[in-house]
């Protein structure tokens, strides 16, 4: 345990924090764009993201979104199957913990390539299934907390579900490694031979 809190200290002092290191590999598959953060919360992604895009949050908690807008952020309040969003308006939706708890996984992933742009690109952070935390608790795993997660992701699940979404699975940056218990997936909205 205590190995683990010094590894953890010693990586954000030189990496950053998990989030700083999100926003930044984000940042290098789409440099600048309009970013929708689904489910920000009081708006910690929004905050360290708005140094690149044009930021929106969206977020069912009234009183997150209600911080998050303190912070000076637009913010959709609302669940994102219901929130009236236009087609085509995003570069880059980012969805931090948040794909694990939707009921339905390849309507909630249409729905995100339908407000990208041609070539946009969603990243998605979850729990990662058969990660080492998983290997060495099993059934006390804490990803099986009933009735909190309704789908579990290894990177190839995920990555099918992408693929079946109209998404290419990017290969870089590359975050489905064999010793994350967190998974990291990244998807461009492919682009049709009629444009659209």
């Amino acid at each position: 345990m205590w190995f683990k809190r010094i590894r953890t200290k010693m990586i954000r002092r030189t990496l950053g924090s998990t989030a700083s290191r999100l926003v930044r590999d984000t940042h290098k598959v789409v440099p600048s764009g309009r970013y929708l953060d689904v489910g920000c919360g009081t708006g910690t992604l929004l905050t360290l993201a708005s140094r690149f895009y044009q930021c929106v949050g969206l977020e069912p908690s009234p009183i997150a979104a209600a911080e998050a807008r303190e912070k000076g952020f637009e913010v959709i309040e609302s669940s994102f199957e219901e929130a009236p969003i236009e087609p085509q308006s995003f570069d880059m939706v980012l969805m931090d913990s948040v794909i694990e708890h939707v009921q339905s996984p390849l309507a909630f992933l249409k729905k995100v390539n339908h407000i990208l742009r041609p070539g946009g690109v969603v990243v998605m952070k979850t729990p990662k299934f058969g990660g080492p935390a998983y290997r060495r608790h099993k059934s006390g795993w804490n990803g099986f907390r009933h009735g909190y997660h309704t789908f579990l992701y290894t990177g190839e699940t995920l990555g099918r579900y992408l693929e079946q979404t109209g998404f290419e699975v990017l290969t870089r940056p590359k975050r489905d490694r064999l010793l994350d218990d967190i998974l990291i997936l990244w998807g461009r909205k492919l682009v049709d031979v009629g444009g659209h």
